[in-house]
């Protein structure tokens, strides 16, 4: 949903006044409802003004509109053309909701029970759930809405509702319907909206849509995909967080609170949250704990970078988020092959978020192991893929090592390039224990010599992990021995991760060094063990 393109209609006449809402669908096209641009005979109003806008962010445009279309047979639709055009970048996507399951709805509206006491229009932000089964025929063809929040039926017997008729109805970033009317037999905790079908194949109502700078509608089936995968990414994200979880109470508070906290900046920094750290400092499992348990009401799509498992680069970033896109939105089409595509999909699903009342976080861990870095001035990197413009509904949280700094493929003006967005994490004391517990098992094992020995310089030299069938065969060992050696003291240096890509009868599971210090350690101190294997 677009907020710019929320529409407040006035009209008046003779000493009398009504109001409706509507939606800007082409730069001088005001869709909504007929029955708000007439009087109680029938007749339009002499005077109609529209302000298209949304209050609460600081922009609103007024303009004087006419009639120009209203819906055959009597359905009660209509667009009101405008005197001057008002500009809303991007175009308006429609929708059919489809299937039999019950979706979200957004809305935005002016009723009579957002008024206050010296006549000031506030929004209200409509939400619930659309049911397509529901309705009848003819005139009776109508969409149910069932509102999460609704007022109380009005002493005065005025319809507390009164005003939002005309608002669009948005399911999934859709225009699927115009709220019509409300349901006093509910006490006004149901809707009913127009469907956008009923109306969208009328030739004049195309041809006006077109002229105007529109395009003529295409409705997309909203709900009711065919099943798409599950991405399985967050049993990645579980290999990787930590055994034992402790502390870190007040920084998973702050991450809480910036996810819930409006947007304060018009360039989006204050959407991005960056954690810096030494290494062992305990972000990975930090960021780990969020992605698995996120606050009530905040979705969360991750990456964790990690060169020892070869998931490292711009590639198997966008990767992993059509996937995540995919599975988030239902989507089994969508391609994330380019930047491009891959915003196109973000805002797509803060958009989804932000319709039921939610929060969308995309978490990135570990931007200094990106291996698409080649130095501080070439390269491609992860981090020059994330939105310089952050969508409403979106925050980012990122994190990573003071050094290397941010890379040269990050454009001027990103928010990445600011210091805005930075906080320090403390060491964590559990982290300091699980490093000296790994770096005396690594000890042991380079200067042991052995099977461990062995397994510890195959997987260094693999780098992205292997399997224990594949370290048997490498070490000309049975696979038994192998699995009973990474059970004891190699295992404390190792962690388990499944495969991303699998053999029917072969095990999934993969060994990689569990933390990339450690993987750098091996390299470092067997280097010569290795150039001789």
């Amino acid at each position: 949903m677009d907020e710019r393109r929320l529409a407040d209609v006035r009209c008046d006449g003779g000493g009398r006044r009504k109001a409706g809402s509507g939606y800007l669908i082409a730069p001088q096209l005001v869709l909504t409802a007929r029955h708000v641009l007439v009087d109680e005979a029938g007749e339009e109003w002499p005077r109609i003004t529209v302000r298209v806008g949304h209050p609460p962010s600081g922009s609103v445009d007024r303009r004087e509109a006419t009639v120009c279309w209203t819906g055959s047979d009597g359905l009660d639709v209509a667009l009101l053309r405008l005197d001057t055009p008002v500009n809303v970048p991007g175009t308006v996507r429609w929708g059919r909701p489809v299937g039999s399951d019950a979706l979200p709805y957004s809305g935005l509206g002016y009723p009579l029970q957002t008024r206050t006491t010296d006549g000031h229009r506030r929004v209200e932000h409509l939400r619930g759930m659309l049911s397509p089964l529901a309705g009848g025929a003819g005139r009776h063809d109508l969409y149910t809405l069932d509102q999460h929040a609704a007022p109380r039926l009005r002493p005065d017997q005025r319809q507390a509702w009164g005003g939002v008729s005309g608002a669009a109805v948005l399911c999934q970033g859709h225009l699927v319907g115009v709220v019509l009317q409300d349901d006093e037999e509910h006490e006004n905790r149901r809707l009913h909206a127009l469907p956008v079908r009923r109306f969208t194949t009328d030739p004049a109502f195309v041809e006006l849509l077109e002229y105007h700078g529109g395009v003529a509608p295409d409705l997309v089936p909203v709900g009711g995909q065919p099943a798409v995968r599950s991405s399985g990414y967050l049993l990645e994200v579980r290999e990787l967080s930590a055994e034992r979880f402790e502390g870190r109470a007040e920084e998973l508070a702050a991450m809480a609170a910036f996810c819930a906290e409006p947007l304060e900046s018009p360039n989006g920094e204050s959407a991005y949250w960056r954690w810096l750290a030494e290494p062992w400092s305990g972000k990975t499992a930090l960021m780990a704990q969020f992605a698995l348990h996120p606050p009530p009401g905040v979705n969360v799509l991750a990456f964790f970078i990690t060169q020892r498992h070869g998931d490292s680069d711009r590639f198997t970033f966008l990767s992993s988020m059509e996937r995540q896109l995919r599975e988030y939105l239902r989507d089994h089409e969508l391609e994330c092959r380019t930047q491009g595509q891959f915003l196109d999909g973000l805002r797509r699903a803060a958009e989804q978020a932000e319709e039921i009342g939610q929060c969308l976080v995309l978490l990135v861990d570990g931007l200094d192991e990106d291996t698409g870095v080649v130095s501080a001035v070439s390269g491609h990197s992860i981090a020059a893929l994330l939105p310089r413009h952050v969508p409403p509904g979106l925050r980012i949280l990122v994190a990573g090592r003071p050094n290397p700094p941010v890379p040269g493929d990050v454009s001027a003006g990103h928010p990445l390039r600011g210091h805005a967005i930075d906080h320090s994490l403390e060491k964590s004391p559990v982290a300091q224990a699980v490093r000296e517990e790994a770096e005396r098992s690594l000890d042991a094992l380079l200067t042991g010599g052995g099977l461990g020995g062995e397994l510890v310089a195959l997987a260094a030299a693999a780098s992205s992990g292997l399997s224990a069938v594949d370290l048997a065969e490498l070490t000309e060992m049975s696979a038994r021995k192998v699995e009973l050696e990474l059970g004891g003291t190699v295992g404390r240096v190792f962690q388990r991760r499944v495969a991303q890509w699998t053999t029917p009868g072969v095990a999934d599971e993969l060994f990689s060094f569990a933390h990339q210090e450690l993987f750098a350690g091996a390299l470092r101190r067997h280097l010569n063990w290795l150039m001789i294997v």
